[in-house]
């Protein structure tokens, strides 16, 4: 057996030794790196699972295609990334969510392999401007359409483009402004700075419309960080202070033209609602440190935040904790943080001890010192978010990361063993296997649900999704919930109920596995069993509005009305009341003040019925503001696409008895 991997082995070698010969298979690991760049922010951005795993894979393929190769220039920071990512794959062991460990374990690796190719494989001057540039094109596109965006939608829209999320997007421009103003001041030729100079002019202005204080005020002082830089080496030449101080201009004449969204937060009614931003990010934080606390060595699991914090967390809902580093301790552990924080440094170091050799490159050190810029600002972007978690963001960062450690072209080679090569070569098929399967597993959930809706885009069902992925839970509940719409007898009933319970196995401090478990028991008539599963949803998660509303809705009196006072307990809490984003409005609350309204109109106190109407109005009619905010509000599950007409009746219904109760009132 080992002979035949011997054999596989040198065959690949001999491969890669004739393949160069013909340039091709030595360019290979570049082109797959430079592909990984240029689709992170278009695919990567919205952090979905098929995105994320096409971009690791091909990040795989080109470390796959490095290890063929004859001759390796040596990477830097391969061991503190090497133990970082065995410390992930460690949290495995005490993870609340395997298939959430996996995704996130995959995505690190492959953040660290196109780190370490592109400390190896882009040395030199010549590599600092191809990965800069790749990131810089990137940015110009993802500006364009986050402008396009803003132009359709509706005024004081903080635009997304193709990220998750306008803090995502800023963090994105926040890393690419320092690059900008880098260009601006490399370039000689007098086209061409015009063309950096409008580049430099649409990315901060974009930066602006996602209305991101943080990314900007970053963005900032990753700008000041360069020039720092520049003005330290005696680069800042007299023709270049007029740029910068050109630059300066255009970045205030973007502000008062592009810079409204971003202002609107500031002051005025829409600061008031954001009011909230930093409060409720420092109680997330202690949360997260609370998290830390009981899961110090090991945290709950690679990428399982979401499913840990609602168990620690005072305000919310939030599925990140805004602080990268917090974040990947809880989740991983002190030790996995660490090691991250010493690969960073470690490379970082490497930068700043080439930058003796780095005299023969001239001018390009303007680029060097504005891609430590673009890292300064990714590294304080994740005091205050989540970036690191962001692939759209991640194979960006850690390229750049990779660039400034090799800029002074002197790596290096090294002639890996052939055992090496082998292990090497088997873990890396293996990633790009199970990656094969979420992706394909992804895309059988997605025609079966298509062909749900009477399209035929594939022959997919969920019940091959489920098979080809069987770790993801998600697989399992969408099965459910596809069975519960054919089910006619208890049998069916049992069936869907068991797949639902094998999602709870899957993730089982989740609560939403107990509220779906709930409304498949109370659809087959087993009221006792949906109150019991509600009661548990409840214990894993002490906000789960949707339980405490259906337990109101259940229970006999007096704890019926119990549930309902707690609903409006649960409003006045910090966890309603400090909101990262203001605009998930939860309509659960409504229903519990149209109750009291109810029984205070019946009992004739027309004046406090009037206040509950009115709040229930309110509620429901600021959620209708911001229905662009619906497909977010339903990842985070406070929006049922088939609660929708129940609401629009709660809505007339409350508007009729609050005239009503005020009528009276008088």
């Amino acid at each position: 057996m080992a002979g035949w991997f011997d054999s596989i082995c040198r065959a690949g070698i001999e491969l890669s030794q004739m393949s160069s010969e013909s340039k091709f298979f030595s360019l290979l690991p570049r082109i797959l790196v430079a592909l990984t760049i240029l689709l992170a922010p278009f695919i990567g951005g919205r952090r979905e699972l098929m995105g994320t795993s096409a971009l690791c894979c091909i990040a795989f393929s080109a470390a796959f295609a490095a290890v063929l190769q004859k001759d390796l220039p040596k990477p830097k920071a391969v061991l503190p990334l090497a133990i970082f990512i065995m410390l992930l794959t460690a949290s495995g062991f005490v993870t609340e969510s395997i298939h959430s460990t996996l995704e996130t374990g995959l995505y690190f690796a492959a953040c660290a392999a196109v780190c370490i190719l592109v400390s190896s494989f882009f040395e030199g001057k010549s590599g600092l401007l191809i990965i800069l540039g790749l990131v810089s094109f990137t940015s110009v596109l993802s500006a364009i359409l986050g402008l396009n965006e803003y132009i359709s939608s509706e005024p004081n829209w903080r635009v997304f483009a193709t990220f998750e999320s306008p803090g995502y997007f800023g963090g994105f421009l926040a890393i690419s402004l320092p690059l900008m103003l880098g260009w601006v001041l490399y370039l000689k030729n007098a086209p061409l700075k015009a063309v950096s100079l409008c580049a430099f002019a649409l990315v901060s202005a974009v930066l602006f419309l996602t209305g991101t204080r943080f990314a900007l005020a970053y963005a900032l002082i990753g700008c000041f960080v360069t020039l720092v830089f520049i003005l330290k080496n005696g680069l800042l030449t007299r023709q270049r202070v007029v740029f910068c101080s050109l630059s300066a201009v255009v970045l205030i004449v973007v502000f008062l033209i592009a810079g409204h969204p971003l202002s609107s937060r500031l002051s005025g009614k829409a600061a008031e609602e954001q009011s909230h931003s930093l409060p409720f990010r420092v109680a997330t934080w202690q949360g997260t440190v609370k998290m830390i606390k009981d899961h110090p060595i090991l945290g709950t699991g690679a990428g399982t935040f979401q499913i840990a914090f609602p168990r620690y967390s005072v305000a919310g809902p939030t599925r990140m904790a805004h602080n990268g580093y917090l974040q990947l301790a809880s989740e991983a552990g002190i030790p996995a943080l660490i090691l991250m924080l010493a690969a960073v440094y470690a490379l970082l170091r490497s930068s700043v001890r080439a930058k003796s050799d780095t005299s023969d490159i001239g001018d390009v050190r303007i680029m060097l010192y504005a891609a430590l810029g673009a890292v300064s600002a990714g590294l304080l972007r994740n005091l205050t978010d989540s970036d690191l978690y962001n692939p759209g963001i991640g194979f960006v960062f850690w390229p750049v990361l990779g660039a400034v450690s090799s800029a002074s072209g002197f790596a290096k080679t090294v002639k890996p063993h052939i055992l090496t090569r082998i292990a090497l070569g088997l873990v890396l098929i293996g990633a790009v296997g199970l990656l094969y399967t979420f992706i394909l597993g992804e895309v059988r959930a997605e025609q079966a649900a298509a062909r749900m809706e009477g399209k035929d885009i594939g022959s997919g069902t969920f019940e091959s999704a489920a098979a080809i992925d069987p770790l993801n839970a998600s697989r399992w509940l969408a099965l459910a919930n596809h069975e519960a719409v054919f089910a006619s007898t208890p049998a069916d009933w049992d069936r869907a109920i068991g797949y639902v319970r094998r999602a709870a196995r899957l993730e089982p401090t989740r609560a939403k596995y107990q509220l779906a478990m709930a409304e498949l028991y109370l659809k087959k008539g087993e009221k006792q069993r949906a109150v019991d599963c509600y009661h548990r949803a409840l214990k894993l998660d002490k906000h789960a509005t949707p339980a405490m509303l259906a337990l109101a809705r259940l229970l006999p009196q007096p704890e019926s009305e119990s549930m309902y006072r707690r609903l409006l307990e649960e409003e006045e809490s910090p966890f309603e009341r400090l909101k990262g984003v203001p605009e998930l409005v939860n309509p659960d609350y409504a229903w519990a003040h149209f109750y009291f309204g109810n029984k205070l109109l019946k009992s004739g106190d027309y004046a406090d019925a009037a206040k509950h109407f009115k709040a229930a109005v309110d509620r429901l009619e600021k959620r209708k503001r911001y229905k662009k905010f619906v497909e977010a509000a339903a990842l985070v599950g406070l929006v049922n696409p088939e609660e929708e007409q129940e609401l629009d009746k709660l809505f007339m219904d409350s508007k009729k008895l609050y005239a009503e109760a005020v009528k009276h009132a008088k």
